[in-house]
């Protein structure tokens, strides 16, 4: 009988179990020690008493003045028959400047994210003042989750035209 055709477990079928195995063991290790080490210990503890702090600091700084950042004009169609244009100018009330400069550096993300917001609505859903308010926490939600740094405190329409 041939060595080759035997059935059953040899040697080196059980090494090299053995030894995939301990591959993937180690690198699943190897893969959370990397995540523990280099990433979950670089996240900054955030306190509630930090962020007043640096908040009372950012308002005796500014005087209490707000941080606005001013989107330029809008003209957008909105969604639905007959078609109907929309002109805003929109600003955006930042908790601290450094929201305000993170704002700036994202302004197209921005812009296009306000865009499809307004895209997606009909001139029925925009025409009411609760309407308004709802857009006004659309937009805000979404420029929220685009920033890392700053916060947006309130949203404003300077002009708001439907055509």
């Amino acid at each position: 009988m041939n060595p080759e055709s035997k059935p059953g477990l040899t040697l080196q079928k059980v090494l090299l179990g053995v030894l995939i195995g301990l591959n993937v063991v180690t690198m699943i290790g190897g893969g959370v020690a990397v995540y523990y080490f280099k990433v979950a210990d670089k996240r900054p503890a955030i306190t509630e008493e930090k962020e007043r702090a640096e908040m009372a600091e950012d308002r005796e700084i500014r005087g209490d003045k707000p941080v606005l950042f001013t989107f330029d004009p809008f003209t957008i169609n909105l969604d639905g028959r007959p078609r109907k244009l929309v002109r805003t100018t929109i600003q955006l009330e930042m908790l601290s400047e450094t929201g305000y400069e993170e704002a700036v550096d994202l302004t197209p993300v921005e812009r296009d994210q306000i865009v499809r917001i307004l895209n997606g609505k009909t001139y029925e859903e925009i025409e009411t003042i609760q309407g308004k308010l709802f857009l006004k926490d659309q937009i805000m939600t979404a420029m929220n989750s685009l920033l890392h740094k700053g916060s947006v405190k309130e949203v404003y329409f300077n002009e708001f035209v439907v055509q």
